[in-house]
């Protein structure tokens, strides 16, 4: 730090006291005084702004790096200027909440400096560290601050924003949210606990006894060492780290004693507990009645967890405190050593969570706890956090997951159908079956990696390539259960115009999967291709290269499959399966709905979260002469706030065939009447732009096996 506050305040006295001997001969002494004051407390103050601002980076500073050395947080509490963290070996750490928008980032392992949300850099263009402390200045009467050895200043000035947003607890984790959303995690101290099998005081022998127990703590390098009464003798086994038994020898079958264990985890730790052994046989006259353990553990998942009762009680009261709504009976069997199962339901909160079980029988009492996990939640970027979709935005490289427990955008999306009810839209948004595995149906160019599920939740590494890829989940049979569009972009602007009808609609400024909207990018710029109705997408080569000449029994039969086009067989009216629902993708009704707010997005809709397929009357300013503009690679349209959207000829594709380069064509979310084999039928809704004759067809029926550009409509729900 290079700011001498001490010698400020002197050279601000010299300065006061030579100009106010220079100022004898002025008549206004007074005005020159005040001016005079007025500089010295201007000065002052932004050496005092400039002392919390040095004294609070400094806390944060030494807040972070105590943090990432392990040394466990005690307690946070607020104070009068900002927070107070204290911890075991460093004590406690104040941090101000004043620092003129100057915060932390977080990258690959490393903290770093922001100011008002953007990286601060060193001398050569890195992200400046938190270790190096950033240098300031007062210069010409403003506080200046340089992250590069003073070879650049920046000027700051005062925040109103604080520099904690926010500061949780729970029994693990101290969370602290940072100005600019940087969450950091400072774990608690985590104290050695032993449970053991059996109710941990009394175990019966008949000359050999076997002791469970699991260890709990920060390592996983535990030693148990027994000391025994004469005669005894000991082995201890592992089965992992932290879970072992104890297998004791007696002198003689009924040897009475007490054995005192021992437990270690070489970080200076140390539980004991004593057991005492007795010749306890099953006495009717005599109540007994010993769970095998005195805690239990269920996964998030749920699922049936047995407790063990050495017992000779014929009957016995079970009751159940703490797990209302997630915990329950299930069955008991009753012999002399009974199996009472209970049931817990999934647990989706990422605490864990914990029941009482009491077993009585007269006077006679035992209990037992049954613990269920919290859900984990991956490391990285939520992309569901504002809404699930069957499609997910990845704008830079890094790690990301996303709620795979839910279909497209959720029960909002199961829309009725009058022409099949209750057949192709399911009655819940929840994955018909438990996914067995995680796979990568395709991918573009090495777009995704680490593709993983863990308790619900996709996760995956994206690389940093541009392209697309998809991702399913698969049941115990390999079939496909659902599956989601990874489309990694530069963020897609939106661009919004008005149609001639005075209806204002904000579309994308690209096609749905597409990796540029610049037209000088050619084929980057036409994205990928859907079947009317459909969630998938396919890539233009591979689906000219595999369209087949038969089509789908139905739309779970397509869900199955979703890297297959399917085509029309001649007996399905030109659709892609065997029968016909016209509220696929949510707007049945012909094009005659206009209205956004009007519309619902549907379960099988392929757009991002926010966004869905557009209505028929989207695209109606085509035939704006006066906004629209021909070129050699697309049409450019004109739209609100001078903003321009370039639409391709990424044309359509259907039996071996494309039109990329000749035509314009953009999927509907509606239907639209046109004559097949003689008949007319519902098929699905169009934009077409003819390169060589420029005609406009905003609105127009087409095959719905056809493989057609999607260009995405933002939602509207007012």
């Amino acid at each position: 730090m290079k700011v001498h506050i001490k010698d400020m305040k002197r050279i601000a006295l010299s300065i006061l006291m030579v100009c106010t001997l220079l100022a004898v001969s002025c008549v206004d002494y007074e005005k020159q005084i005040e001016d005079l004051q007025g500089q010295i407390d201007k000065m002052n103050s932004n050496i005092t702004d400039l002392e919390t601002i040095t004294s609070s980076l400094g806390a944060l500073r030494n807040l972070l790096v105590i943090g990432q050395a392990g040394d466990p947080i005690m307690s946070a509490k607020q104070s009068a200027k900002g927070y107070d963290f204290e911890f075991k070996t460093n004590g406690v750490v104040n941090v101000i909440n004043q620092t003129a928008g100057i915060s932390v980032g977080y990258e690959d392992g490393d903290f770093f400096w922001t100011l008002d949300g953007e990286p601060l850099t060193n001398a050569s263009g890195a992200k400046a560290v938190i270790t190096v402390a950033p240098e300031f200045r007062i210069n010409d009467g403003k506080i200046e601050m340089s992250t590069d050895g003073k070879k650049s200043w920046i000027p700051i000035a005062a925040s109103s924003k604080n520099l904690v947003e926010k500061v949780e607890e729970n029994a693990s984790y101290i969370t602290v949210t940072f100005l600019g959303n940087t969450v950091v995690e400072f774990p608690k101290e985590k104290l050695l606990a032993v449970m053991l099998s059996g109710d941990g005081s009394t175990m019966a022998t008949t000359g050999k006894a076997t002791v469970e127990f699991y260890i709990d703590g920060k390592t996983d390098e535990y030693t148990v060492t027994p000391l025994l009464a004469d005669g005894w003798s000991a082995q201890t086994a592992w089965e992992n780290a932290v879970k072992g038994s104890v297998d004791f020898t007696a002198p003689a079958p009924s040897a009475d004693a007490t054995a005192r264990l021992f437990f270690c985890d070489g970080i200076g730790h140390m539980v004991t507990t004593d057991i005492n052994f007795a010749d306890l046989k099953v006495d009717e006259a005599f109540p007994v009645m010993y769970p095998a353990w005195d805690a239990y553990n269920v996964p998030a998942a749920g699922g049936t967890v047995e407790v063990s009762l050495y017992t000779n009680q014929e009957s016995y009261d079970v009751a159940i405190e703490g797990g209302e709504g997630w915990l329950e009976r299930a069955s008991t069997k009753a012999v002399r050593e009974d199996k009472v199962s209970f049931t817990a339901v999934a647990n989706t909160d990422v605490e864990m969570r914990c029941a009482k079980v009491t077993f009585t029988s007269g006077v006679y009492v035992q209990t037992v706890y049954i613990w269920q996990d919290g859900v984990s939640v991956p490391s990285g970027e939520n992309l569901s956090a504002s809404g699930t979709a069957n499609c997910y935005i990845v704008s830079k490289a890094g790690e990301y997951w996303f709620d795979a427990t839910v279909m497209g955008c959720g029960d909002s999306g199961i829309l009725p159908s009058v022409a099949a009810p209750n057949e192709d839209f399911p009655t819940s948004s929840v994955l018909e079956a438990e996914p067995e595995k995680t796979t990568v149906v395709w991918d573009s160019g090495d777009v995704i990696t680490d593709v993983k599920m863990t308790d619900g939740k996709i996760s995956f590494t994206a690389t940093g390539n541009e392209g697309n890829a998809l991702i399913a989940v698969k049941n115990s049979r390999d079939l496909v259960i659902w599956s989601w569009h990874i489309w990694c972009t530069d963020v897609p602007a939106e661009r919004t115009h008005t149609n001639p009808d005075m209806l204002q609609f904000t579309t994308l400024d690209r096609n749905l999967g597409a990796t540029s909207a610049n037209p000088e990018d050619g084929e980057a710029t036409y994205g990928l291709y859907y079947q009317w109705g459909r969630k998938d997408p396919f890539e233009a080569a591979t689906c000219v290269e595999r369209m087949p000449r038969n089509s789908a029994h139905s739309v779970a039969f397509a869900i199955r499959y979703p890297e297959r086009p399917y085509n029309q067989d001649g007996n399905t009216e030109g659709n892609w399966y065997k029968s016909l629902n016209i509220y696929l993708w949510g707007n049945p009704d012909y094009g005659k709905n206009r209205y956004l707010k009007d519309l619902k997005k549907s379960i099988y809709d392929p757009c991002p979260v926010g966004y869905m397929v557009p209505p028929a009357n989207t695209f109606m300013i085509f035939e704006d002469e006066s906004r629209t503009q021909f070129t050699e690679t697309g049409l450019v349209v004109r739209g609100e706030y001078g903003q321009t959207s370039y639409y391709p000829f990424a044309g359509r594709l259907y039996e071996y065939q494309t039109t990329a380069g000749s035509e314009l064509v953009l999927w509907h979310s509606c239907v639209a009447r046109y004559g097949v084999n003689g008949v007319e039928t519902a098929g699905g809704a169009q934009t077409l732009v003819s390169k060589d004759s420029r005609a406009m067809y905003w609105y127009q029926g087409d095959i719905r096996s056809r493989v057609i550009p999607v260009r995405c409509v933002k939602q509207v729900t007012e």
